[in-house]
């Protein structure tokens, strides 16, 4: 168990993108994560590049892999899109591993 467990306070709905069709962007089932989410305006790089305003951030677990880019999120109060994913690995410095993602 990492040393992050006990601030994972949170628990989000979380649709993986899994493509787009004729009517639109199609999504898998949601599931459920437990992290701690920051509301916090930053500026961050999207997966094309450009430039975008992130309104939140997430921190899971390690090895949470349905918080991908595209990703349609509820959150406890509002609905949001991941923007950029990064999986932080702590190594031999024995730091938590953990999963953060930027959210519009």
């Amino acid at each position: 168990m990492s040393t992050l467990e006990d601030f994972f306070v949170h628990t989000i709905s979380v649709e993986q993108l899994i493509g787009s069709g004729g009517e639109g962007d199609v999504y898998a089932s949601a599931v459920d994560v437990r992290c701690f989410v920051e509301d916090t305006r930053r500026l961050v790089r999207g997966p094309d590049g450009r430039e975008v305003v992130s309104e939140t951030t997430v921190y899971a677990p390690a090895g949470t892999t349905a918080l991908a880019p595209g990703a349609r999120v509820t959150l406890p109060t509002r609905a949001a899109t991941v923007i950029t994913c990064a999986d932080l690995d702590g190594g031999p410095l024995a730091l938590p591993s953990h999963v953060v993602a930027n959210l519009t």
